[in-house]
């Protein structure tokens, strides 16, 4: 009963973890699109994404020898189409769930090789210590991850049609956002109990 209690806990903190990432991600991404924009606008990169148009070509109808099958070929369509659909809704609901995970365990690897390589004081026991280092690196970390978009965004380049403020605005929505989801997270952890290593 206290297993299943306990697995309830974690899973209501690391939820908000996950939303977490989730956030930080976008605000990547997002970040990530205003910076690269000068380079999406460069020749090269257009002439890879759109190639030059070439002549339409006469079309050469064949409905005769398609006409029996057609059936078949729309049945085969539309089952296509199913399976991508139903894919992608399963991708999209695991992706969540992917992103946290990975997030955590990209900050906590980081976390633990920074912690390993620091010495403990002589007055505490160094397995604790170094728990405690790394929770504290692991905050450390998710807040650098979240604050340094937006310092990035100040030196976002010029974009037709799309206002510095506007970009501000976004990136600092996003900050509040995810910062809201790690405050949560935490505050949820030490209300419910959840260990510090098993807070994503």
């Amino acid at each position: 009963m206290k297993s299943k209690q306990h697995s309830r806990r974690r899973i209501a903190v690391n939820m908000f973890g996950t939303l977490g990432y989730l956030s930080v991600f976008l605000q990547w991404t997002w970040t990530a699109i205003i910076l690269l924009y000068p380079l999406f606008q460069s020749e090269a990169v257009q002439k890879i994404f759109l190639p030059e148009r070439q002549a339409p070509r006469p079309v050469v109808s064949h409905s005769g020898c398609y006409s029996d099958a057609a059936p078949f070929i729309a049945i085969v369509s539309i089952a296509i189409t199913a399976a991508i659909i139903v894919m992608s809704i399963i991708t999209l609901i695991g992706l969540p769930k992917k992103i946290g995970k990975t997030g955590a365990k990209i900050t906590h690897s980081a976390a633990n090789v920074i912690a390993a390589n620091t010495r403990p004081p002589k007055q505490q026991p160094a397995k604790k210590w170094k728990l405690n280092l790394s929770y504290k690196l692991i905050i450390c970390i998710k807040l650098i991850l979240t604050v340094l978009p937006v310092i990035l965004l100040l030196f976002a380049p010029t974009i037709p049609k799309l206002p510095h403020q506007v970009m501000t605005i976004v990136g600092n929505f996003c900050l509040v956002v995810s910062t809201v989801y790690w405050l949560i997270q935490y505050a949820l952890a030490k209300i419910l109990r959840v260990p510090h290593k098993e807070i994503w």
